[in-house]
């Protein structure tokens, strides 16, 4: 029987999306590493690393040599808000592709049009200005114009693109670090603990109807936990996707094989 034509869609979610890495280790260590991918924010961060074809080491490497921390170990900026200029240089360097169609597998990237309100879905032309308009969290970077129009945080209107991918794929596994999770008093004792929760919750939201089109979701709880600029943990948010991905591997398995394709 042929293989199944597995894609996988990375959800936006700050810090978390470090796990996106650890369940594609796990899908690669049992042959069912995806061909197609999609993603939001720091979803499309580390679907560009994959499907530039970047090693997992390789991917880990970026991360704990620091260059991630600029964009994700950040405050609140107190003179207006931030640049991702300066991460657009690294992340350039560091995939060494300007462009979709350079990549190895094609990619699927969402940004929130800041005017009209929509999501869009970009897959062609100039890739890191899209990476960078998908990464805008509102109100801490500066939206990014590409053609007379501004974008920000992909998350905010369609936080795990599932459906640009559905036309090429024979299974697709959702990666979505954004778990709803209930949390404690305390955690909203502050005003950016409020707004981060008010924020998580739309993202959460939005992200239902795109889980529905997965064959399986990857959503460890233990997620909750990490903050959208927790960067320092990002060993123990790895595993944590690394643990979960491994989990459903049998049921990936099991399906695939229902389908009559692996």
């Amino acid at each position: 029987m042929k293989k199944a034509h597995i894609g996988i869609a990375l959800s936006g979610g700050g810090a978390r999306g470090i796990a996106h890495i650890g369940v594609l280790k796990a899908l690669k260590e049992h042959d069912l590493y995806p061909r197609i991918a999609s993603g939001a924010s720091a979803g499309a961060i580390i679907g560009a690393m994959f499907a530039a074809d970047k090693s997992i080491e390789e991917m880990l490497d970026f991360v704990k040599n620091g260059s991630l921390k600029k964009v994700f170990k950040l405050g609140l900026p107190f003179d207006g808000l931030a640049s991702l200029e300066n991460f657009k240089k690294h992340l350039g360097a560091f995939v060494g592709i300007e462009t979709f169609e350079e990549l190895k597998f094609p990619l699927f990237i969402s940004a929130s049009n800041l005017l009209t309100g929509e999501p869009e879905i970009f897959s062609s032309g100039p890739l890191l200005d899209v990476i960078m308009a998908s990464s805008s969290v509102p109100l801490i970077f500066k939206p990014v114009e590409i053609d007379g129009q501004l974008y920000v945080d992909g998350g905010v209107v369609l936080n795990m693109p599932v459906a640009p991918i559905v036309p090429y794929c024979d299974f697709i596994i959702g990666s979505n670090v954004r778990p709803r999770v209930p949390i404690s008093k305390s955690e909203v004792q502050s005003v950016f603990g409020i707004a981060e929760r008010i924020f998580d919750l739309s993202l959460q939201g939005n992200i239902k109807p795109s889980e529905v089109l997965c064959d399986v979701v990857i959503a460890p709880p233990e997620l909750h936990q990490y903050a959208l600029f927790n960067i320092g943990k990002w060993q123990e948010i790895f595993e944590i996707g690394y643990k979960a991905g491994l989990e459903v591997i049998p049921e990936i398995q099991a399906k695939i094989r229902e389908l009559g394709t692996g």
